[in-house]
């Protein structure tokens, strides 16, 4: 595309696995992010166009194009923002160079402890980007407890929001009884199946200050959880929110059940 005279610019999260795939030459400037998932891109701040993605292992079939302008808007506003935290390729070649292990929490009754702890000290917004099939597995035994401390939440009037993977009819029966405690703040709920590829983690944010991720730790199901208060970490991770908000408001996902 340089040879074009075209401009350029990719976020993406290089790893030790993916690096050496990318040619790189002939398409423009590039940076790191951890944890970026699913795509979109924005051409000449005009149109906004996203691949859908039914499985990991073939290519996209399907896509989303608009030349919506408040949509294009807000996906541009957080392209920059991810841009602006990117790193550039050759620092992140040197992290990977020099790349260390994080700390992490294995033990499953630790990991909901720190996800209930982290509801309870809630005051403004949570976050929570989720697989049901992991979020499921998270909660096997703290389900109940979880949806007590929304709850509490809500009487508050703390936002909370919810991205999934999936409809599941348990969580929309859950969720529903929860937001009948109060009449002007609602849990709300949005789907993005399809937009993600292939998506096995759990993501929960608490006012911008603390996040707790949960990936499946090998096949045989065991989770590893990782607490962070880095602001960095977070701030993408809630960008990433936001663009998939955006997208399923724009295809009309989101319900207050």
């Amino acid at each position: 595309m340089k040879t074009r005279g075209i401009k350029s610019r990719f976020v993406i999260e290089f790893t030790q696995e993916n690096i050496d795939t990318f040619d790189l030459h002939d398409l423009g400037e590039f940076r790191h992010l951890d944890s970026i998932r699913g795509n979109f891109g924005i051409m000449d701040n005009r149109c906004y166009m996203m691949y859908i993605l039914f499985t990991d292992y073939q290519p996209p079939t399907q896509g989303v194009f608009s030349n919506f302008k408040p949509l294009v808007e807000k996906q541009q506003k957080i392209f920059e923002q991810l841009w602006s935290f990117g790193i550039s390729l050759p620092s992140r070649i040197k992290e990977l160079e020099h790349q260390s292990d994080n700390f992490i929490i294995t033990n499953p009754d630790e990991i909901e402890s720190e996800i209930i702890y982290m509801i309870e000290q809630s005051r403004k917004e949570v976050l929570v980007f989720s697989s049901i099939k992991v979020l499921n597995q998270v909660l096997a035994k703290g389900k109940i407890t979880f949806l007590t401390r929304l709850t509490h939440l809500i009487k508050k009037d703390v936002r909370i929001r919810f991205l999934v993977d999936y409809f599941d009819e348990q969580w929309i029966k859950a969720i529903d009884s929860v937001n009948k405690i109060t009449k002007n703040n609602h849990i709300q709920l949005g789907y993005v199946k399809g937009l993600l590829g292939k998506f096995d983690e759990t993501i929960i944010i608490s006012d911008n200050k603390s996040m707790i991720q949960i990936k499946p730790a090998n096949n045989r199901g065991r989770l590893e959880g990782t607490y962070s208060e880095e602001k960095h970490q977070i701030f993408v991770q809630e960008i990433m929110f936001e663009k998939y908000w955006n997208e399923v408001q724009s295809l009309s996902g989101i319900t207050n059940p």
